[in-house]
């Protein structure tokens, strides 16, 4: 089979789009000349930003609530060789699926099995439901070779547009860790006391070096406010993504909470310092999600969860990491 025309649908996330171009990228290896596209519900620019370094990557944004959207999505998708939905510990919307559907040749949807009883319906290929622990990298492996793809990106990878004098745009000079603490939501989120917890830790075991806080406009203040009095620079709601990534790939680490910017630190090769609840996946910050050069740190407090995660605003297994940990992890 000749793949002419592929497309996968993902949700609107940095983390699950990034691994949606790696999917599509080992569809690229085999046939250059293929279109592909990543498809997203909504934040559709925040990722054209992502993979403004990608442009055989075409982002398509269509959801219910803009039918046009979902017609131009089939004008120009009809008939792919390969679409693919992605996996879930739930379901995936049964309208999404069939959408997916329309847009497939026979014998060209592929996905993975989940709790709607319909899947054997609508699928060409459907895989077993993914193993909780087990590297999300390897799904996507498991897709091409369903397909009959040869594996040729071992490792994940994103490239970046270089853009001279961003350090200097922001005022940063000499060395510098990126630190980003936002997530947005307090179920995910630390508290500003433990913000500053952390970054006086950092600031402690990393003298001379500039603690960098990203995020978006909203989280701006409070950064500021967890940062007073220390070596730092706020850049949230001032930097795009390609200006993050470029910062990125000459900071001396990158402190993060389980995030976008921690998957787009591990792309870029570097090593994620990475702060989670106990939900955090090693699946997607284990040795093999990423090259072994780059294995993720991750924190967090199993311990306090014992029975199950207790769902509320500032989590404890969050909020109760040993931040002096942390630093001296990203210090090393």
């Amino acid at each position: 089979m000749i793949i002419r025309k592929a497309v996968t649908f993902r949700p609107a996330s940095i983390g699950d789009s990034l691994m949606g171009k790696y999917f599509l990228e080992n569809i690229r290896a085999q046939y250059p000349d293929t279109r592909l596209g990543l498809v997203v519900g909504s934040r559709a620019g925040m990722l054209r930003d992502l993979f403004a370094g990608e442009p055989w990557l075409t982002v398509v944004e269509a959801n219910r609530h803009a039918p046009r959207s979902l017609g131009a999505l089939w004008q120009e998708w009809r008939e792919s060789d390969a679409v693919l939905t992605y996996y879930t510990a739930g379901a995936i919307p049964l309208s999404t699926k069939l959408i997916a559907r329309t847009l497939a040749r026979r014998g060209a949807l592929v996905g993975f099995d989940d709790t709607s009883t319909l899947n054997r319906y609508l699928y060409d290929y459907l895989l077993p439901r993914p193993i909780r622990d087990r590297e999300v990298r390897l799904h996507e492996r498991d897709v091409l070779l369903a397909l009959g793809v040869p594996v040729s990106a071992e490792h994940l990878s994103l490239t970046y547009v270089p853009i001279a004098g961003v350090a200097e745009k922001f005022g940063i000079t000499g060395a510098y860790t990126i630190v980003h603490l936002f997530s947005g939501s307090k179920s995910r989120g630390l508290t500003t006391a433990h913000m500053r917890e952390l970054l006086v830790a950092l600031a402690h075991e990393m003298p001379g070096t500039v603690l960098v806080l990203s995020g978006g406009a909203g989280d701006a203040a409070e950064a500021a406010e967890a940062s007073a009095g220390l070596p730092s620079i706020v850049i949230a709601g001032r930097a795009t993504l390609q200006e993050l990534m470029n910062l990125i790939a000459g900071s001396r680490a990158v402190v993060s909470l389980d995030t976008g910017v921690g998957h787009i630190a591990a792309h870029l090769g570097r090593t994620p310092i990475i702060l989670s609840t106990c939900l955090g996946r090693i699946s997607w910050w284990g040795p093999g999600q990423y090259s072994l050069g780059t294995p993720a740190a991750l924190f967090t407090r199993h311990d306090l969860c014992t029975s199950g995660h207790i769902f509320k605003p500032y989590p404890d297994c969050l909020n109760n990491i040993d931040m002096r940990e942390v630093a001296r992890k990203a210090a090393h």
